[in-house]
C-alpha cells in the first residue's frame, strides 16, 4: 500500500518523492528514549544518498517524519538535497521538529497535512541524564553571575549548580544558537526567500523566532502553518492546494504510521521507485 501510493502521489505531481520516517512517536517503541536511533544523525545522510541516487535531479517531494536530532545532520541532508535537485518541497505529515524544522527551511516551499507542527529550533544538550534547552543553560548562568555580584554569600548555593555544567558548555551552547539560527537564515535566504528584496532580514527573522527559547518556553512546543505563514515562510496546508493530494499524503501516512507501529521498522528511507532502507530493531511488545 505504501509503494502503491507513493507512485500515484508520483504520478500526479510530476515530481520525485522521498520518505524519511521514524518511529518516535510510537509509544510502544523501546526505542523511543534512545534518540540515536529514531532522530536525525549523520549516519542518515548515506540513507539519503541512496535513496536519491536512480532519481532525476529535478524538483523532488521529501515527506518527512522527525523528532529532530544533530543540527550538523541536517545540514548535510540539506546540503545533499540541495546539490542535485532543483526545487525541493518539504512534506510533513504529522511532525518534524528541531533539527527536522531546520532541514525543512532548506526547501523552497513547505506542505502539511491537517494538524501537523514543526517546532523551535533551540538546541538541547544533555545535562545530568536529561535533555536541557542551551538557552535555559545561559540563562541560569547569566542570573547566577547577576546573584553573586549583588551579593557574594550566594556562591556557595550557586557552586554545586554550576559545577554540573562543566568547564566549555557555555560556549558550546552560544555556538550551538550560533549555527541553528545560522543554518536556517542562510537556507531561507538562499532558497525560499530567493529574489526577495528583503530575503536576508525576512530570512532573520525567522530564524530568530523559530529559536526565540523565551517566546516558545519549551522545546516540544508546536508550530503550525499559521504562525510561519505570518512571517514569510511559504508553506500551505494540502487541502489548500489541492483535495485529492491531501486524500493521497493522508493515505500514504496511514501506510507509514503502520510500517513504524507493526513492525520492527524504526526509521524509513524510501523513494517512489521502490527503493528503500529500513532500519530495526526487534522490540518486545505488551501481549
Amino acid at each position: 500500500m505504501r509503494r502503491e501510493v507513493l507512485r500515484e502521489i508520483n504520478a500526479k505531481t510530476g515530481r520525485g518523492l522521498l520518505v524519511y520516517a521514524s518511529a518516535f512517536h510510537v509509544a510502544p517503541k523501546a526505542m523511543l528514549n534512545q534518540p540515536d536511533l529514531v532522530g536525525l544523525v549523520l549516519a542518515d545522510i548515506g540513507g539519503f544518498r541512496e535513496v536519491i541516487a536512480d532519481l532525476e535531479p529535478g524538483p523532488v517531494d521529501l515527506v518527512l517524519h522527525t523528532p529532530g536530532g544533530l543540527a550538523e545532520a541536517a545540514e548535510g541532508i540539506g546540503e545533499l538535497l540541495r546539490a542535485k535537485f532543483t526545487d525541493v518541497r518539504v512534506i510533513v505529515p504529522l511532525a518534524a521538529k528541531s533539527a527536522g524544522t531546520i532541514l525543512a527551511m532548506s526547501a523552497n516551499s513547505i506542505l502539511t497535512l491537517p494538524g501537523a507542527e514543526l517546532g523551535p529550533i533551540d538546541p538541547q544538550f544533555v545535562v545530568q541524564g536529561r535533555f536541557v534547552p542551551a538557552r535555559a543553560i545561559e540563562k541560569q548562568f547569566d542570573r547566577a553571575v547577576t546573584e553573586i555580584s549583588e551579593d557574594a554569600r550566594r556562591i556557595p548555593a550557586w557552586v554545586p549548580l554550576l559545577s554540573t555544567l562543566g568547564p566549555t558548555l557555555l560556549e558550546e551552547c552560544k555556538n550551538a544558537l550560533a549555527l541553528s539560527r545560522g543554518l536556517v537564515s542562510r537556507w531561507l535566504e538562499q532558497y525560499m526567500f530567493a529574489g526577495q528584496p528583503d530575503a536576508k532580514a525576512k530570512a532573520e527573522a525567522v530564524a530568530t523566532f523559530l529559536s526565540d527559547y523565551e517566546y516558545h518556553l519549551s522545546h516540544g512546543r508546536r508550530i503550525g502553518v499559521d504562525e510561519l505563514r505570518a512571517r514569510g515562510v511559504n508553506i500551505a496546508n494540502a487541502l489548500e492546494v489541492s483535495a485529492e493530494l491531501d486524500d493521497l499524503l493522508s493515505r500514504l501516512w496511514l501506510a507509514i504510521d503502520h510500517t513504524l507501529s507493526g513492525t520492527d521498522a524504526y526509521k524509513i528511507f524510501e523513494n517512489h521507485k521502490g527503493q528503500g532502507i529500513f532500519s530495526k530493531v526487534t522490540v518486545e511488545r505488551p501481549a
